[in-house]
């Protein structure tokens, strides 16, 4: 008797995803539209482009949208502060895209904002495009936040940023996650900016922390997961 040979497929596996940190660009011109040409992308797979901005005087913006080589990308979650006379925003946005490098044009609500950080992952090997736990807050001052993933699911990639309002604040570390980078979003030689990643190794709550010298400017955090 002869048999035929078959592969079994087990509609349980699935993939691991996993992120990879490309890089951080800015501008300190005031504006309300930027443009950052041939930004490093890092190629094919999942983009995740994170928006810091910040004004001083006025109450916290709004990021009205992303678009990568003039396709929008998708909001994941975004937060303001408008507290202390500075508005710093913290935004996450997503798109699926093949190119190694593209220009990535950010839009505010008007009056725009006085400077502008964008950072950029890169995730691979994903089950959904859309992140299926994210979080936000906003404070108007302090020594960092914490971000709590509830019902976090094993081999998951987060991503989560800060958008600090002081120039000065220092000693900026992240509890349970790698630290991506920490800037300034102008060429002042200060943290304003920091971001971090992750990858979950087991299910339940997953919670991640940052901390830094106090700002008494206000704070503003988001973070996302994907799997």
């Amino acid at each position: 008797m002869n048999f035929t040979p078959f592969a079994y497929f087990n509609p349980t596996l699935s993939t691991t995803a996993s992120v990879s940190f490309i890089g951080t660009t800015y501008s300190a011109a005031a504006s309300v539209t930027y443009t950052f040409t041939n930004v490093n992308l890092g190629g094919s797979g999942l983009c995740v482009v994170c928006v810091h901005g910040e004004i001083s005087g006025l109450s916290g913006r709004s990021v009205n949208s992303v678009s990568v080589d003039g396709v929008a990308a998708t909001l994941a979650t975004q937060v303001s502060s408008g507290l202390n006379a500075t508005g710093t925003n913290a935004a996450i946005f997503y798109i699926r895209q093949t190119s190694t490098t593209g220009n990535v044009v950010i839009v505010f609500n008007s009056p725009g904002v006085s400077r502008c950080l964008i950072s950029v992952y890169r995730i691979q090997d994903n089950n959904s495009d859309t992140p299926y736990l994210t979080n936000s807050s906003h404070v108007s001052n302090g020594t960092g936040r914490t971000y709590t993933f509830t019902d976090a699911e094993i081999n998951s990639v987060g991503i989560c940023i800060e958008t600090i309002g002081l120039d000065t604040v220092t000693g900026v570390a992240w509890t349970n996650a790698t630290l991506n980078y920490n800037v300034g979003s102008a060429p002042l030689g200060a943290t304003r900016t920091t971001g971090a990643s992750f990858t979950t190794t087991s299910g339940g709550t997953r919670t991640v922390s940052v901390s830094h010298t106090n700002s008494t400017q206000p704070l503003a955090a988001a973070g996302a997961l994907w799997k």
